[in-house]
């Protein structure tokens, strides 16, 4: 793994490994906070590293735990296999890549909080008209988001996350967004992995 992102993009410090493996928001804690905690904290730049990372741990068969903004509620974040799995951060991954306002769509990474991106929106003259509809806990991230499918209080109004994703990278590192409703075509055509990501509420994230 230091291969593909390098030395200094893996963490073995105590203390932040503990980090990892919970978090303030969270209503579920670790019940053994000394072994479920992660080997190693490792921080991809790219789709490509988190594919090749995915890759790996797959090869050797140890479990992975993603994380981005750690403000989900239900304990996505603990590490049931520790000390034998490892945590993927996002916090690298934050980039706003392409925005195409008369398409109402977005391209952004992984660790793009959702409060980037409706700052975004409004600081500039094209696109300061639209927002980001869902608006989850503060510092919540895209990551999580498509993992819980965390969309707040204002879909009510707007309608889900789920509802404006239209791709997902296959490294699972870059979210492709759009802010109109799906059409049924759309929503026929979408992919069987796109949807078991959704709801997963993190299974899908350990790889066993």
């Amino acid at each position: 793994m230091k291969k593909v992102v390098g030395e200094n993009n893996v963490s073995t410090d105590e203390a932040e490994l503990k980090a990892q493996s919970d978090s303030f928001f969270s209503t579920h804690h670790p019940p053994d906070p000394l072994k479920q905690k992660p080997k190693a904290l490792v921080y991809p730049s790219s789709t490509e590293e988190v594919a090749e990372l995915v890759k790996i741990a797959h090869e050797y068969r140890v479990p992975v735990i993603a994380t981005s903004g750690f403000t989900s509620l239900e304990g996505q974040a603990m590490h049931t296999r520790g000390p034998n799995s490892i945590a993927i951060s996002f916090a690298n991954m934050h980039k706003i890549l392409k925005i195409h306002p008369e398409d109402l769509d977005m391209t952004v990474e992984a660790g793009t909080s959702w409060q980037d991106i409706d700052q975004y929106l409004l600081s500039n003259d094209d696109t300061s008209h639209l927002m980001f509809g869902p608006d989850p806990g503060m510092g919540a991230c895209i990551a999580g988001m498509v993992s819980t499918s965390a969309s707040g209080t204002n879909a009510y109004k707007y309608g889900t996350h789920e509802r404006k994703c239209r791709q997902l990278d296959g490294g699972f590192g870059r979210w492709n967004y759009y802010q109109n409703q799906a059409t049924a075509s759309q929503n026929q055509c979408r992919l069987r992995h796109h949807q078991a990501l959704y709801w997963s509420r993190g299974h899908t994230r350990n790889h066993h």
